[in-house]
């Protein structure tokens, strides 16, 4: 608890009765971990979608070369 002194001027800081009960409001470190945890879990969502999606059009894009070239489908793709 914050205190002023009787002269007014520096602001005397007081410990907290031990069974005072806890702020609801979170601190700010556990709210910027908090953040960052979804950031990166946000971060790795994208990334996977990213990958299936280049690996989905790397695919498309063989069949499609197969298609419009003739040629067999195992001579395009190398797996």
């Amino acid at each position: 608890m914050l205190t002023i002194d009787p002269a007014g001027e520096f602001p005397a800081i007081t410990p907290a009765a031990p069974n005072a009960e806890k702020s609801t409001i979170p601190s700010r470190s556990s709210i910027y971990a908090r953040s960052s945890r979804w950031n990166a879990q946000m971060l790795e969502v994208f990334v996977l979608v990213f990958a299936a999606l280049y690996l989905i059009s790397a695919v498309a894009l063989g069949f499609a070369f197969a298609i419009l070239h003739d040629q067999s489908i195992d001579r395009v793709l190398p797996f």
